[in-house]
């Protein structure tokens, strides 16, 4: 049996949802992992070179999360922003981690 042209098209719908609500993207903003030039762009309110990256995720798993690591300045996708052989999350002390 084949399935009507409705019903296909629910599901795609019911399916781009869900990935956006993981992904975080609206229908006017980018998800998670796209390109983008500005934190506006991206449905997770985070820009980082030029890719969108979700606030709270610890990217490079420094004990630091990407929000954390865009306000103070150091890299979220690197753990050892400096290259000083210490994680960014140890250099920051605990209270910020």
């Amino acid at each position: 049996m084949h399935a009507q042209p409705q019903a296909v098209r629910a599901l795609w719908t019911i399916a781009l949802i869900a990935v956006c609500a993981v992904a975080g993207c609206t229908a006017d903003k980018s998800a998670a992992g796209a390109p983008c030039r500005a934190s506006s762009e991206c449905g997770t309110g985070l820009c980082y070179v030029n890719v969108c990256l979700v606030p709270g995720r610890d990217e490079d798993g420094d004990g630091l999360d990407n929000a954390t690591e865009h306000a103070l300045g150091s890299n979220p996708l690197a753990a050892d922003t400096d290259n000083d052989g210490k994680p960014d999350g140890a250099e920051v002390g605990p209270d910020l981690a």
